[in-house]
């Protein structure tokens, strides 16, 4: 099975010097080129030709993707049997592989780019990102050591710290910071700070023989990544106190104040509080400087997990909802879900530098340095992509403003939707925050959970249209967030019509 798809086929471009004339060409005061060229090889033209296909492919798929299928409009049979098709062994051309994949990629996934997808934190991305990722991809340095990526970290650093300053944060070097996998990777960057700080034997004995009892407190809309890390770093998930939320999703105060007392007249030890700013299931933010002075009273690692609301400080209205997060230990942030970089783009920020390399620190007679500065020192990876170029370069091409404008015009779609939703007869589970809007209709009262689960199918089965199911408080309800760059209105007014359209219709 082939499939050649021709609105993706190659279309010349003239070059600024014709190729033929380039290899030839001397070099004077005036031309920003060497004193001689190599002569452009078949590979090279082939290469070029590539890249004017993956340029047009760009092209195509900015401006085809409101038109096509959210959903996949290939069965996972089909995608199964195309790919124990392919060769392996044997090589092809480039070219062909490229139009042979392509229409696989355009029906074969969930299309999160897509400006009627309403659903996880997925953005689209920016085309400044993209080239970001691709010269990430082509110059390949190895953000490990210092000494083989200088220009790579400091730009990194450079970026870190303007988010520090967002925050109200001390910068480099008086902080620490670095650009991680995702949020997953820097959450449990920080719970593994917080072990070292509270329980210094840690990292070099582990928690059975120090005989420590550790215990965390988290909200129970918290990310479920702190499962995973509680049953993956030695705590153990019976560590994990979910603390009670409030109707507004926050974690409720008194409620952790007597799990803490509670806790330490049974003889555990506590040692972290997590708290969530812009929760997966409703964007719901914890009470950051009531939670910052609890902790200052008992002692306690303070790590704010702002993956989703993190990089959207740089508007106005969300900043003020992070009042209190330049109270915290650490942070955790993500660029790939406000700011339109391609994932992965996770941060994390500590005011401890000292911790975080007693917590990673370790010698490598290979390495070309073992200075407390290189990368390795200070994080959970070893090798990793040069992730902060894509961030920086969206930066630079529409600046800190533009992107804080794009932020507020989403969170007003956002409201829009919320508004349409309470005209329509919906009903609000959560006041709306950081552009997630959770809702059911009374009708669904009166449904089982799988024909809940049957309206959902509907509703998303035009591929017009992307919205979540989740269960909250024993109930299946509804939720959609602005993700996408390209939404607009009339996305939110059409996801409104099939909305009312399906819980209206006759059974």
């Amino acid at each position: 099975m082939r499939i050649k798809l021709e609105r993706y086929g190659f279309y010349p471009i003239r070059c600024l010097w014709p190729l033929e004339e380039i290899g030839n060409k001397r070099s004077d005061s005036s031309m920003p080129f060497p004193a001689r060229l190599p002569t452009f090889t078949r590979k090279t033209k082939t290469m070029d030709a590539v890249f004017t296909k993956l340029g047009h492919i760009a092209a195509n798929h900015a401006a085809q993707l409101p038109d096509w299928s959210i959903i996949p409009r290939k069965s996972v049979a089909e995608i199964r049997a195309y790919l124990n098709e392919c060769d392996l062994e044997e090589g092809n051309n480039l070219e062909q592989v490229l139009d042979d994949i392509l229409p696989w990629m355009e029906q074969g996934n969930v299309h999160v780019p897509h400006p009627g997808y309403f659903g996880l934190f997925n953005p689209a991305t920016s085309p400044a990102a993209v080239a970001g990722d691709f010269l990430t991809a082509l110059f390949n340095p190895q953000m490990a050591a210092y000494s083989h990526a200088q220009f790579a970290t400091e730009l990194e650093r450079k970026m870190l710290s303007f988010f520090m300053e967002r925050m109200g944060w001390p910068t480099i070097p008086v902080a620490a910071a670095h650009f991680t996998s995702g949020g997953s990777e820097a959450n449990f960057t920080g719970f593994l700070c917080a072990l070292t700080h509270h329980f210094p034997g840690y990292g070099k004995s582990g928690l059975v023989l120090t005989g420590e009892r550790p215990v965390f407190y988290a909200s129970r809309l918290a990310h479920n990544s702190f499962d995973k890390i509680a049953a993956n770093s030695g705590v153990g998930t019976d560590a994990f106190r979910k603390i009670p939320t409030g109707p507004n999703g926050a974690m409720l105060m008194d409620a952790l104040q007597e799990q803490i007392i509670r806790d330490r007249r049974d003889g555990f030890n506590p040692f972290l509080v997590v708290a969530t700013a812009g929760s997966t299931p409703t964007g719901s933010i914890d009470p950051l400087p009531r939670l910052a002075d609890l902790c200052r009273r008992e002692q306690l690692w303070l790590h704010v997990d702002a993956a989703w609301a993190g990089g959207a400080i740089l508007s106005p209205r969300v900043a003020n909802q992070l009042e209190g997060i330049a109270l915290a230990d650490s942070v955790t942030a993500d660029a790939h879900k406000w700011l339109a970089v391609p994932m992965g783009a996770g941060m994390f920020y500590c005011k401890h530098p000292d911790t975080l390399h007693r917590t990673f620190r370790t010698e490598a007679v290979y390495m070309p340095s073992q200075d407390q500065t290189d990368p390795y020192q200070n994080s959970l990876l070893w090798s990793r992509r040069f992730i902060g170029l894509k961030v920086y370069l969206a930066f630079r091409h529409q600046g800190a403003r533009q992107m804080a404008q794009e932020i507020e015009r989403q969170l007003d779609l956002a409201e829009r939707l919320a508004h349409g939703l309470q005209s329509l007869g919906w009903e609000l589970m959560a006041e709306p925050s950081l552009g997630v809007v959770v809702f059911r209709h009374p009708v669904m009262a009166g449904l089982t959970d799988e024909q809940i689960i049957s309206l959902h199918r509907e509703i998303i089965g035009n591929g017009e249209s992307w919205i979540s199911l989740l269960t909250l408080d024993r109930k299946k309800i509804f939720r959609a967030c602005v993700t996408s760059i390209h939404s607009r209105e009339n996305h939110i007014d059409r996801l409104l019509r099939t909305l009312d359209q399906k819980v209206n219709q006759p059974a």
